[in-house]
């Protein structure tokens, strides 16, 4: 339940950080003036002043180094929650009947090759 909960944050976490981080590239302006104008302008100039390409480069490397952090603990969660699958599914397994040397004479071979009692 727990790592359920886990992934689900994680997710939903690493989903915010990439839309950021697809913002704040799309902001930067770029030697070529790309999409820059289209959607801002001088927007990030009157929000953040003169040393726009400065904060947005920051913020670009800080969400880049967090999507790369929620990457790598989403996959650590998400192999034990796997992990705890599998133990539960282990448990819930009845174990195998074992063939006791006295039944064993009792094992008849068909013609085909399929083994009866």
């Amino acid at each position: 339940m727990f790592l359920n909960l886990c992934v689900i944050v994680l997710t939903a976490t690493q989903i915010i950080v990439c839309l950021l981080l697809v913002l704040l590239v799309l902001m930067q302006r770029p030697r070529h003036e790309g999409l820059s104008p289209a959607i801002g302008g001088g927007i990030t100039d009157a929000i953040w002043g003169p040393q726009t390409n400065s904060v947005l480069h920051k913020g670009t490397v800080s969400l880049g180094v967090l999507l790369f952090v929620l990457s790598l603990a989403l996959s650590m969660v998400k192999s034990a929650q796997v992990h705890e699958w599998s133990r539960l599914e282990m448990k819930s397994v009845p174990a195998a009947n074992p063939v006791s040397p006295e039944s064993a004479h009792e094992i008849i071979r068909a013609p085909g090759g399929a083994l009866f009692r």
